[in-house]
C-alpha cells in the first residue's frame, strides 16, 4: 500500500487531496473519511498530484568533473510520472451518527468489526461525520481517484492510524504554504552525499540509497524539494531535460483526461500572470459535487485588492489550483515535497504542517558525489559501495544533503481523517482481518499480505492484524489518518454460509 497526500491552508480553512494504492483480492472495498461539518467532498483530477510529482521530483546529474571511460551525462529522473488508469467510487453517502453507518454498510453487505468499530466512534465522538466511498476491485491493483476534502481541519499530516502489518507504507505528501515548512515533532533525515554515485550506463545510486535511509528510519521525513519556482516556471537540468512548471503541467493534462473545459495554454497564461503578485487569492469555493457535509456554504466574496480565483480555473473540475492558492500570495507560496515509510507492524504519526521560521529553497537537481565504476576514480576519491546516511535538512543541487526521488512504491495518499476500509463479503480483501493467514517473503520492500502479493517496493496490504485502534495512541480529531482495515472476519463468516468454496480458496 501506498499513500499520496497533499494539504494546502490558509484563513482558517484547509484542502486535502489523496490518492490510496491498494493491492489485494477484494471485490470490493469501502474507504470510509471523517469530514467536518460544512465540508465540501469532490473527485479532483488525476492531473493534480501527477503535475506535483512530475515538478517536484529530482533529477540527478553526473558530477561536476569530465567522465572518464566514456561514462554518459544526461540525468536520471527519478519517478514514474505515465498516466495511470484510477478508480472512482461506485458510490458514496454521509452517516452522521453510527447506527446510520451500520445500516449503510449492511445495504452494501459489510458490517463494522470491532476492530474498526472504535476508530470510527472516536470521529463521531468528535463532532465528525462519516463519509463512506464504495469502490469495486476488478483486479489486484487498485488505485482510487483523488478525493479532495475541504472543510475547518487543522493543517497537519496526520498518519496516526496508518499501518500494515507486512511491508513498509510509502508516503510522499506535498504542503503549499508561504515559504517553507516544518512538521512539528518529526525527525528529519538526509541522504548522505557520498552514497549518490553515477553508473557507467547513466543511472544513479539515488533510489537504492533513498530507499535504504527510508526504511531504516521509519517515521522520519526526507525533505526532497521545496520552493516557489516550480509553481510556474520551468527550469533547465544542466545536460539534461527540463523540469516542467507545475501549473501548465496540471492544465495540459487535466484537459488530456477531460477534466478542463478550457484551452490549457491560455488557463496557464493565465495564472502565471499573477506569479509575481503578493496580492492574496480570495477563498475558492469547491464544487462539492461529490457530497457536502451537513449545511455546506459558500459564497465567493472578492475583496479589495484580492485575485479572483478564477484566475486559477481552466473549467470542468480543474479547480485544484484555485483551491491549493486560496489565501495565499501567489509571489509567496512554496510547495514542498516530503517523504516518509511507516514500518511493518506500526502505525504513522500525527504531524502538524507549520511555516518554517528559516528554510532555504532546495530544488530539483541533485548532484552526484562521484563515479561507480572503479575506472571512474582515477582522478578522484570515494568508496564505489553506495551507503546510506542520515542527517539534518536538505541541501540544494549539489546532492549534499538533499533527497531525491519518491518513497518506495508508488506514493498514495488520504484525505481528510481517520479513515477503514471494509473488505467485501463477496471476496476475503487483502487488507484482512487478524483472522487471516498473511505471510511475507522477507523483502523489506516487497509483500504478500493475506491473499494478495506484491514486488512493487513500498507498496502493502494494510492489514488489520495490526490495526487494534483500541489500545493505539491517537488523537480522536486525528484528520488524515488512514486505516486500511477489513471486515474480511465477517466476510468469512457470510461466505462460509453463501460460498464455501470462495472462502476457502481464500484462507
Amino acid at each position: 500500500m501506498s499513500v499520496r497526500t497533499a494539504v494546502a491552508g490558509a484563513s482558517g480553512r484547509t484542502a486535502r487531496w489523496a490518492s490510496v494504492e491498494v493491492r489485494g483480492s477484494a471485490t470490493k472495498f469501502v474507504w470510509i473519511l471523517p469530514a467536518r461539518t460544512g465540508a465540501f467532498v469532490d473527485l479532483a483530477s488525476d492531473a493534480w498530484l501527477e503535475a506535483l510529482a512530475a515538478a517536484t521530483a529530482p533529477r540527478v546529474v553526473p558530477p561536476n568533473v569530465a567522465p572518464p571511460c566514456g561514462i554518459p551525462g544526461g540525468d536520471e529522473v527519478d519517478g514514474d510520472f505515465t498516466h495511470t488508469v484510477t478508480a472512482a467510487p461506485e458510490d458514496v453517502a454521509v452517516a452522521g451518527d453510527r447506527a446510520s453507518l451500520d445500516a449503510l454498510l449492511a445495504g452494501w453487505g459489510l458490517e463494522v468489526t470491532r476492530d474498526v468499530a472504535p476508530a470510527l466512534d472516536a470521529s463521531l465522538a468528535a463532532g465528525d461525520s462519516l463519509v463512506a466511498l464504495l469502490y469495486a476491485a476488478p483486479s489486484a491493483h487498485v488505485v482510487t481517484r483523488t478525493v479532495r476534502i475541504v472543510d475547518d481541519s487543522p493543517e497537519s499530516i496526520a498518519l496516526g492510524l496508518v499501518g500494515s502489518s507486512t511491508s513498509p507504507i510509502a508516503v510522499t505528501a506535498y504542503a503549499f504554504a508561504p515559504g517553507g515548512v516544518s512538521l512539528a515533532a518529526a525527525s528529519a533525515v538526509a541522504i548522505d552525499p557520498a552514497s549518490i554515485l553515477w553508473r557507467s550506463d547513466g543511472t544513479s545510486t539515488y533510489a537504492g540509497a533513498r530507499d535504504q535511509l527510508l526504511v531504516a528510519n521509519p517515521g522520519a521525513w526526507l525533505f526532497e524539494t521545496g520552493g516557489h519556482d516550480t509553481l510556474f516556471e520551468a527550469s533547465a537540468v544542466p545536460g539534461g531535460d527540463t523540469v516542467p512548471a507545475l501549473v501548465s503541467t496540471y492544465f495540459f493534462r487535466a484537459s488530456s483526461y477531460a477534466d478542463a473545459t478550457e484551452a490549457p495554454s491560455g488557463c496557464a497564461q493565465a495564472a502565471s500572470s499573477w506569479e509575481s503578485s503578493a496580492a492574496t487569492v480570495a477563498s475558492a469555493c469547491p464544487q462539492g459535487a461529490l457530497a457536502q457535509v451537513g449545511q455546506a456554504g459558500c459564497a465567493e466574496v472578492i475583496g479589495a485588492g484580492q485575485i479572483d480565483p478564477g484566475s486559477f480555473r481552466c473549467g470542468g473540475v480543474a479547480d485544484d489550483l484555485a483551491v491549493a492558492l486560496s489565501g495565499l500570495a501567489p509571489s509567496g507560496t512554496w510547495v514542498t515535497r516530503t517523504l516518509s515509510t511507516i514500518a511493518p507492524s506500526s502505525f504513522g504519526q500525527d504531524v502538524a504542517v507549520t511555516p518554517a521560521a528559516t528554510a532555504p529553497a532546495y530544488g530539483p537537481v541533485v548532484t552526484a558525489s562521484g563515479y561507480a565504476e572503479p575506472c571512474a576514480y582515477a582522478g578522484s576519491s570515494g568508496s564505489s559501495s553506495p551507503s546510506s546516511g542520515g542527517g539534518g535538512g536538505g541541501g540544494g543541487g549539489n546532492g549534499g544533503g538533499s533527497s531525491s526521488g519518491a518513497s518506495p512504491g508508488d506514493p498514495g495518499g488520504d484525505p481528510g481523517g481517520a479513515v477503514a476500509v471494509a473488505s467485501a463479503a463477496t471476496d476475503v480483501a487483502s487488507a484482512a482481518s487478524d483472522s487471516c493467514d498473511s505471510s511475507s517473503s522477507g523483502d523489506p520492500s516487497s509483500s504478500d499480505s493475506c491473499s494478495g502479493s506484491s514486488t512493487d517496493p513500498g507498496s502493502s496490504d494494510s492489514s488489520s492484524s495490526g490495526c487494534d485502534v483500541s489500545t493505539r495512541r491517537h488523537s480522536p480529531t486525528s484528520r488524515l489518518g488512514l486505516l486500511l482495515v477489513a471486515l474480511a472476519a465477517v466476510a468469512r463468516r457470510r461466505g462460509r454460509r453463501k460460498a464455501p468454496r470462495e472462502v476457502a480458496a481464500s484462507q
